[in-house]
């Protein structure tokens, strides 16, 4: 199922999630509010702030942010209003796309990775 709060980009490629995830993580402007992950790599939560930078590099992935905030913050433990949760994104993405493509933190590399990429470079 599509929601109409993401974008049909979103849907496109399974990489593009993560990339937009990297962004943030990788991001000057010190955007990431909160995040933990799983010793596994599994995701635990991840939240930016809510500001005009944060919605620039997520609006690639989220077309309607008032809508989004409000899907996240009713189905995961989140909200803050002066956060954007990625919960939900995440979830999404494992349900849309197959388990080899689940969003993973890549905790040697600092970055996140989708889980077929992460389980080659341990072969």
């Amino acid at each position: 199922m599509k929601h109409s709060f993401l974008t049909e980009e979103f849907y496109r490629f399974s990489y593009q999630a993560v990339a937009v995830l990297n962004k943030l993580i990788e991001s000057k402007d010190n955007l990431v509010a909160d995040r933990d992950m799983y010793s596994s790599g599994e995701f635990l939560f991840f939240e930016v702030y809510d500001n005009e930078k944060s919605r620039e590099i997520l609006s690639l992935l989220i077309s309607d942010f008032d809508e989004y905030k409000k899907y996240n913050n009713e189905n995961f433990a989140s909200d803050e209003s002066t956060e954007i949760g990625l919960c939900a994104l995440q979830d999404i993405h494992l349900k849309y796309f197959t388990a080899e493509d689940e969003i993973m933190w890549d905790n040697e590399n600092d970055c996140f990775e989708l889980r077929c990429a992460i389980e080659n470079d341990e072969d």
